[in-house]
């Protein structure tokens, strides 16, 4: 989906000075000047020249907003600058509320839709800014907001759905500039999981013909990718990653610490074999469960409640992670 000034750029390069002027005032450019700013923008970018684009994203741990700035030229990617922000407890905590059945408030849901939209926009200001540029420079933001509900296999054989909030339409007003969103949606309608989505930004960075390739990303829920030689691509969710380590920091600790920070206290440990192995009986980690084939896709709160009882165990496990 594409929000912005710049909606309908790529079908005015070609149009007559009538139709570029009919296009003009639907798009709310008042002047000739303005609108060869657009055309002269899509050009470069039609052409593979030099073109900046910023990536805004909110994962499942809740740590931040993060944003990056980057640059394509051609086949290369260079990363301009990145930066995590804060995003506010006024903001986390609603999301978090969000994410369980039972707080289902529309008009909550729509007020933390345009708020998150704000401080995305802002993210993306304030990267912008930091890399030396100016919104003018950006070709667009591909922002995949933050997900409230990700149904994959529906809801007692409904139809699939995704949900992700951070209004794109707030962030290009705020901007000025062109928005992509709703990257999951298109896959969730033909059919697929709608998750993970960096294996294609994986196969892009890394892919090497000849040679067979995992890449391991541990996020709030971790997923591996599977680079094949012969430019096969594979990626799917291993388990929960940081989620629960968060969630078992702000536990033991009284909320005093939110996460493990450069993981100091989880290398102080060692893997405690009986909770592995219980962990492991999880039908998640078959590959069929009751007859049916499981999907590799989770989502927050899935693992929240299939393993909340981890919260719950008994002392002689918590004396080795505490």
């Amino acid at each position: 989906m594409f929000h912005g000034k710049r909606e309908h750029r790529l079908a005015m390069i070609d149009l007559g000075k009538k139709l570029k002027q009919c296009w003009a005032e639907r798009l709310g450019i008042i002047n000739e000047g303005d609108l060869l700013k657009v055309i002269k923008r899509n050009k470069r970018a039609l052409t593979l020249e030099d073109c900046y684009f910023v990536g805004l994203m909110s994962g499942t741990s809740l740590d931040g907003i993060d944003a990056a700035v980057v640059k394509l030229s051609g086949d290369d990617v260079d990363l301009i600058y990145f930066e995590t922000l804060t995003l506010e407890d006024k903001l986390k905590e609603p999301i978090l509320r969000l994410n369980h059945p039972g707080f289902d408030e529309i008009d909550a849901l729509g007020i933390l839709d345009r708020a998150l939209g704000l401080a995305f926009a802002n993210a993306a200001l304030k990267v912008v800014k930091k890399a030396g540029l100016t919104p003018e420079e950006i070709t667009a933001i591909g922002s995949h907001g933050q997900t409230i509900r990700h149904r994959p296999q529906g809801i007692e054989h409904s139809l699939p759905f995704t949900l992700q909030i951070g209004d794109a339409a707030t962030i290009a007003e705020k901007t000025g500039i062109t928005v992509v969103s709703d990257f999951r949606k298109r896959d969730i309608a033909a059919c697929g999981q709608g998750a993970p989505l960096v294996p294609f930004v994986h196969q892009r960075l890394f892919a090497l013909q000849g040679e067979n390739i995992a890449i391991l990303n541990i996020g709030g829920i971790a997923n591996i990718t599977y680079l094949g030689g012969d430019g096969s691509l594979l990626g799917f969710d291993t388990g929960p990653g940081n989620m629960l380590m968060d969630a078992l920091m702000q536990s033991m600790t009284d909320a005093r610490f939110c996460f493990d920070e450069g993981g100091e206290l989880s290398a102080m440990g060692f893997v405690h074999q009986p909770l592995l192995k219980d962990l492991l009986q999880h039908p998640f980690f078959k590959k069929y469960h009751h007859g049916q084939r499981v999907e590799k896709t989770l989502v927050r709160m899935w693992c929240s409640k299939s393993w909340l009882w981890i919260f719950r165990m008994p002392i002689k496990w918590q004396r080795h992670v505490s």
